[in-house]
């Protein structure tokens, strides 16, 4: 797990979305290191991943560093990093306990459901059993555990931390339309 912070620790290092210090903030910028890690795993040439139209330079800069740890460590280190950004980056906030608005309480939602799909990954990464999963979470969250195992067990980690950072820019995408 240091490695994946560390990792995680350079990526917030690095230059962030303009809305930092929001939850808003937090989650388009996981979605920028999401997005560049998909993009990696489809071949999608850097230079042409950073020329997006509109793209700034600050996120630019975590494209570089994404598409860095994707070719470096790979792919599995690359979602759990964008996954230990957003627990960070949003952790953070949480612990401000301040008046959100309708559209931050929507991306804090988002944050909570990405936290607690990289706390089941981790789990299975470590190899812990699904039984003692399940036992350690409310029910509510059961289905979740029992697709991310299966998931990891029918394909590899790697395809559950791309299910999990799609769900993630699913949850955003849904705060867009509603509060925009």
């Amino acid at each position: 797990m240091r490695a994946f912070i560390a990792g995680a620790l350079l990526l917030s290092v690095s230059p962030l979305h303009a809305n930092e210090g929001t939850f808003e903030g937090c989650s388009l910028t996981t979605w920028v290191i999401f997005r560049a890690v998909n993009n990696f795993s489809l071949g999608v040439p850097l230079s042409k991943a950073k020329s997006a139209a509109g793209i700034p330079a600050n996120v630019a800069a975590n494209i570089e560093v994404a598409y860095d740890i994707a070719k470096k460590k790979g792919l599995e280190e690359a979602y759990f990093v964008g996954h230990v950004f957003y627990r960070k980056c949003s952790g953070d906030l949480a612990k401000q306990k301040k008046t959100l608005s309708s559209v931050e309480t929507a991306y804090k939602d988002c944050a909570y459901k990405s936290a607690t799909r990289m706390y089941i990954l981790v789990r299975i990464k470590e190899g812990i059993p699904i039984s003692e999963t399940k036992s350690n979470m409310p029910k509510q969250f059961h289905e979740l555990i029992t697709t991310l195992y299966r998931t990891s067990q029918e394909n590899n980690l790697t395809k559950a931390l791309a299910m999990s950072a799609e769900s993630h820019m699913s949850c955003i995408a849904a705060v867009q339309p509603k509060y925009r």
